[in-house]
């Protein structure tokens, strides 16, 4: 099987996509937090313990948890484009959060301090080896592991008009609606693992 590149995700980025979500949450950020917040993951937690994002992008999902829940946020990412944004951002609006550029396969190097858990927002199935990067993020020791991974959407997203790879909605005949980004359909599911 021939494994996808990574090349993707350091070029011709999006930045306006990332942008957004400071401003407005994603629906897929809002619902993945929510499931947390069921599972006991978030919410109620101690303000010292320290959730990462591997996968962060310029941490959009962690600006929008950081006003959720009462942790400490920290996340990874493959972009130093999007780390550097994200990090100016938080530094221009007084937010404690950090962002580092690395390797998702190889967290250790990077994440030196206690982690009670890990998400991992919409990255895994674009990875050229997910196991890898699961094993990397249980060498963390962790108590818990969250992962989402292509949901059902209730808003309409119409394509891009540069007929680049964002995302969109498309209805079904049933009336429900699938997010797609280029050609591919993006059924979400969330799942959580803890020791």
């Amino acid at each position: 099987m021939k494994k996808q590149r990574t090349t993707e995700w350091v070029e011709n980025i999006d930045i306006d996509y990332h942008i957004r979500q400071f401003e407005t949450p994603y629906q897929s950020t809002i619902k993945f937090c929510n499931f947390l917040e069921k599972n006991g993951k978030l919410g109620g937690r101690k303000s010292s313990e320290l959730i990462l994002d591997a996968g962060s992008g310029s941490g959009g999902n962690i600006k929008y948890m950081g006003e959720q829940f009462a942790n400490q946020y920290i996340g990874v990412d493959l972009n130093n484009e999007l780390v550097e944004l994200g990090n100016d951002y938080f530094l221009t609006h007084g937010l404690e959060h950090k962002l580092m550029q690395g390797d998702l396969f190889n967290l250790s190097a990077l994440v030196k301090q206690p982690v009670e858990g890990i998400i991992s927002f919409q990255t895994l199935s674009w990875l050229p080896d997910y196991k890898a990067a699961i094993n990397s993020m249980a060498s963390l020791q962790p108590n818990w592991i969250a992962a989402s991974s292509p949901f059902e959407i209730n808003i309409e997203l119409a394509p891009p008009s540069d007929k680049g790879l964002g995302s969109y909605t498309r209805d079904f005949a049933s009336g429900e609606k699938a997010q797609f980004t280029g050609p591919l359909m993006l059924p979400w599911y969330f799942i959580v693992a803890s020791k």
